[in-house]
């Protein structure tokens, strides 16, 4: 719900000194723009983003810088801004990839895929999500954590000439699913 997590980030933001504690200042921040783009508020968040940058610039550590560029291209694709969304998207996965962040990873390639949907490459996202399976199904995961990917591959292929907003539904559940059955072997994907 991130309307709700809108009102307790925002308790939060009020505990915090920026001073003493920066790090978790820009954590807070970043959790902001993150809700703010989930609650359909793009422009609030790229406001917020604008004025974090010279507290990312404070951490030049490439985890954050990573984190910081990934939510450029969610709040950019969010904007309508889709090929400039791929782009972002396209070298934050090509980061990810060699430091080993597995779910980070699989969540980049969703959004990433919705990019080229929203833009409406379809033939590029379903040849991206396609290449994808290899790499996922050498990582050992459970067995339904690989199955969910090749029938959210399955439901794009089968809804590919639907318009990218009949499909959000879809890229929502997936992300849904992953976020909370990463390391649950028993839940299953439902496609809806």
């Amino acid at each position: 719900n991130p309307e709700k997590a809108l009102g307790q980030i925002g308790r939060a933001l009020e505990l915090i000194s920026p001073v003493r504690e920066p790090r978790l200042e820009l954590c807070a921040q970043h959790a902001l723009a993150e809700f703010l783009t989930a609650a359909g508020r793009p422009q609030d968040a790229l406001g917020v983003l604008d004025r974090l940058r010279p507290l990312y610039q404070q951490f030049p550590d490439e985890w954050a810088q990573l984190r910081f560029h990934w939510l450029q291209g969610r709040v950019a694709h969010a904007l309508r801004q889709s090929r400039e969304a791929a782009a972002i998207l396209w070298q934050g996965r090509e980061e990810l990839f060699p430091r080993d962040q597995q779910r980070d990873f699989l969540m980049i390639s969703i959004d990433l895929a919705e990019a080229h949907v929203a833009a409406r490459e379809m033939a590029t996202a379903l040849s991206f999500l396609e290449e994808t399976t290899p790499i996922l199904a050498g990582w050992n995961l459970h067995r339904n954590a690989l199955a969910a990917w090749l029938a959210f591959q399955k439901a794009l292929e089968e809804r590919r000439d639907l318009k990218p907003a009949a499909l959000a539904p879809l890229f929502d559940n997936v992300r849904r699913y992953y976020r909370r059955y990463w390391h649950v072997p028993s839940a299953e994907f439902e496609i809806r």
